[in-house]
Formats: structure tokens, C-alpha cells, sequence
């Protein structure tokens, strides 16, 4: 989804059209595993690109970022989810299609039966899983 603050230009629509979101000044997520680079690639299909004005290693600073200026980003829904009232942000849908990023957990084979890492595993598989394998 697009992420943006509540005042936002872009947020008096209920959507955003394409050329605006295009022309919009962005913060980009660069960080291993995100999937900002297909954005681009979607844009980029339809002959666009977009404005970069920031780039930053990862998403824990972005609320913040994006509560106090006219910047938009493009996140994982999850995670527009988890700020959107913290921080004063709304989102909208994105105005193309992108395909969707997978994230899996991955751990040394002599922590499988470990309960405290077993429980942690539970952990991040309830806030940040969809409830499939």
C-alpha cells in the first residue's frame, strides 16, 4: 500500500491515480528482502518512474519520517497496519500491480527444539504471518 500522512495532498482522495503517485516525492525502503525494487520495475512497464527524495536501510524510522512530511512510501500492508495510528498515516491502495513479497523464517537446525526459540518463532509468526506455511 501507499503510506503517507493523514494531511497529505494525496490523502484527500480515496484513491491515487497513477500519474500522481508517480509524481509524488517517495521515501524508498533499501533493505535485503524488500520488495521496493518491483515498484520500480511496475513503474517503469508503464513508462513512469518515481520521484526518490529519500532512501533509508529500513522501515523502523518511516512513521516518523513520513508523519512529519509530505513524502509517501510504499510498504507491505502489515506494516502500514502497525503505524498508521502511532504516527498520524493513512494509507491508499497502490495505483498498479505489483506482485507480493514472501517472508520466511530460517534458523540453525540445533535451535528447532530449543523452547525459547521455538516460542519466538511463534512470536513473529503470529504478528507478521498471513496463517499459511
Amino acid at each position: 500500500v501507499c503510506l503517507m500522512r493523514e494531511g497529505h495532498p494525496l490523502a484527500a482522495a480515496p484513491s491515487l491515480a497513477l500519474a500522481d503517485f508517480a509524481a509524488a516525492s517517495h521515501v524508498r525502503v533499501i533493505a535485503a528482502g524488500t520488495g521496493h525494487g518491483r515498484v520500480d520495475e511496475a513503474l517503469e512497464r508503464q513508462g513512469l518512474q518515481r520521484r526518490i527524495r529519500l532512501t533509508v536501510p529500513h522501515y523502523v524510522a518511516l512513521g516518523d519520517v513520513l508523519g512529519h512530511s509530505d513524502l509517501i512510501a510504499t510498504v507491505p500492508e502489515r506494516f502500514a497496519q502497525r503505524v498508521t495510528t502511532p504516527f498520524g498515516l493513512t494509507t491508499r491502495p497502490l495505483p498498479l500491480a505489483v506482485d507480493g513479497s514472501v517472508i520466511h523464517q530460517f534458523w540453525h537446525a540445533h535451535l528447532h527444539k530449543d523452547p525459547g526459540h521455538q516460542w519466538l518463532r511463534s512470536m513473529v509468526a503470529q504478528c507478521f504471518g498471513d496463517g499459511t506455511d
